[in-house]
């Protein structure tokens, strides 16, 4: 009877272990698989090249009255294009009905990469009607654009950004 009782009781310990073993284990597994989700290490992420923002152009055109202004000149928008990204151009008049006109610079060939708004000056103290002809060669080809007039005896570097000839 002894030898039963042995017999018994071993097999209950190892039961037992069995039981103890097991759920050690799949304590171990299960905190395992936690952690590898809530601290696991994420993959290195794509570098993308990720444009800065750009103003939108209603808010560039009304910094740039207030601005006139501000300066003692005098600002109106004479057509009104797209106000998310419709291109801008301005109209500088002179005291002598001479008239520049400042346009959008070719983006491609500025090497600040700012998001900025570049212009050029694409005509420099003309005639009215040559603007006017200038103006609406663009208007045919970009309904959206934006055309500002102002009216300001001094040179426009400071109020707008205006790329470098080279």
């Amino acid at each position: 009877m002894l030898f039963h009782v042995s017999i018994w009781l071993q097999f209950a310990v190892v039961r037992l272990l069995s039981i103890v073993l097991l759920a050690l284990l799949s304590a171990i597994v299960f905190d395992a698989g936690r952690r590898a989700d809530s601290c696991s290490i994420a993959p290195p992420a794509i570098a993308r090249y990720t444009p800065p923002m750009r103003l939108r152009s209603d808010i560039f055109v009304s910094a740039l009255i207030r601005r006139v202004f501000g300066l003692g000149g005098f600002a109106a928008i004479e057509r009104k294009g797209a106000e998310a990204s419709g291109a801008i151009f301005v109209r500088q008049r002179f005291r002598d009905g001479r008239e520049t006109l400042f346009a959008p610079a070719l983006q491609m060939f500025i090497e600040e990469e700012d998001g900025g708004r570049w212009f050029e000056r694409r005509l420099v103290t003309a005639e009215r009607e040559a603007l006017d002809a200038v103006l609406a060669r663009e208007q045919k080809f970009d309904s959206d654009l934006w055309i500002v007039e102002i009216e300001l005896d001094q040179e426009v570097e400071g109020l707008l950004p205006l790329a470098s000839a080279s």
